[in-house]
Order: C-alpha cells, then sequence, then structure tokens
C-alpha cells in the first residue's frame, strides 16, 4: 500500500505533467489562433506555476541530499573520515 508520501509524490508528478502539457499547448497554432482557448491554457498552466516551480525545487534538493549522501558513505567506505 503507497504511503502518504508516495501518494504525493505521484499527484505532484501529475501536476508537473499537466503543466508541462499546458505549456506545450501554449505553442500549438490551434490554441494560438483561439484567443479563449489560449486565456483558458494560460490561467490553468499560471494556477500550477508557483506548485510547481517549489516541487522542482524540493526535487533538485533531494537529488543534492541523495549525492552528498552517497559521497559521505563512499568516504567513509574508503577510511577518509579524517577529512570531514
Amino acid at each position: 500500500m503507497p504511503t502518504v508520501h508516495e501518494n504525493m509524490i505521484a499527484k505532484l508528478d501529475e501536476l508537473a505533467q499537466q503543466h508541462e502539457d499546458l505549456a506545450r499547448q501554449l505553442t500549438e497554432p490551434d490554441v494560438l489562433a483561439d484567443h479563449e482557448r489560449v486565456r483558458d491554457v494560460s490561467v490553468k498552466k499560471a494556477a500550477l506555476e508557483g506548485l510547481v516551480e517549489r516541487y522542482r525545487q524540493y526535487q533538485k534538493l533531494r537529488h543534492d541530499i541523495e549525492e552528498h549522501e552517497q559521497i559521505i558513505a563512499s568516504a567513509g567506505a574508503s577510511g577518509e573520515d579524517d577529512e570531514f
């Protein structure tokens, strides 16, 4: 059974994908030809912008933490603890 954290990450991934899809739609000629669609897509994209931006920052920080943990673990395994 997925944890709350896994469910939240899955939902955030889904929202990030929606944001990318909306951004792509704003480059399509058929959307650009319809001012109402441009407005609707732009409003939906803007509504997700802040959340997706923070999620991307979170993803980068998680990646950085994992890299640092690997560096620390490899340094500890090779006996280089004295340098820290």
